[in-house]
Formats: C-alpha cells, structure tokens, sequence
C-alpha cells in the first residue's frame, strides 16, 4: 500500500467513511511466517509454539486495553530465536562432524554415538 493509499485510509477512517484495513496485520504475519520457516526443523516446532503464545497474549492484551506488544517486538523476538536455532543446529552439526573426523566420536552401529 504506497503513501497515498495510507493518507486516504487514514482521512476516511478518521471521519467514520471506512472502516481500516488491516494491511498491516498480513504484512506482519508474512514476515512472522517467513521468520519461523527459516527455523531449523529440529527446532521449528518450539518456536511456532512461543509465536502462538505470543499471539495469543498481544491479543488477550487488546482485549483487555491495555498495551499489547507491538508486531516490531514479536519479529524482533522470532528474529532472535531464529538466529539462536540457526547457531544451534548449525554449531552442533560442524561438532559432530569436527570429533568425527579427529577419531575422538565414533558411531558404533545400533549403539550410537561414543567414544
């Protein structure tokens, strides 16, 4: 939606001739969504869970009046544990590899992993 388009909505929301969009909200919904695909799978799960508690608390927060969180906080938040899983899943892979390749973790048929 350009400037333009912004200024109009605004005008004839504020004189009660419209009602708002809620362009906004899906734009923010895309990025929350793209932020929770780039989630690594083992850990993605965990985070749709806490994106659901946070919705459900911005939402319990408008109904009640008082402040919710703004859309910017809750990417902010996805954002951040999208980085942390990315560290986690990424770090522990190039570990595993790392102790592999030095002989130190061997993988023992149906036993698994040891030394």
């Amino acid at each position: 939606m350009g400037s333009f388009a912004r200024a109009l909505e605004d005008f004839f929301t504020l004189h009660h001739l419209a009602l708002p969009t809620d362009q906004a909200e899906r734009l923010a919904a895309g990025r929350r969504q793209r932020r929770i695909e780039a989630v690594p799978e083992p850990l993605r799960q965990a985070v749709v869970a806490f994106n659901a508690s946070r919705m459900r608390a911005q939402d319990r927060a408008r109904r009640a009046g008082t402040r919710p969180r703004s859309n910017h906080t809750l990417e902010t938040a996805l954002a951040t544990l999208r980085d942390l899983a990315v560290f986690l899943v990424v770090g522990v892979q190039v570990n595993v590899r790392h102790l592999v390749r030095r002989n130190v973790l061997r993988f023992r048929g149906g036993g698994g992993w040891g030394p």
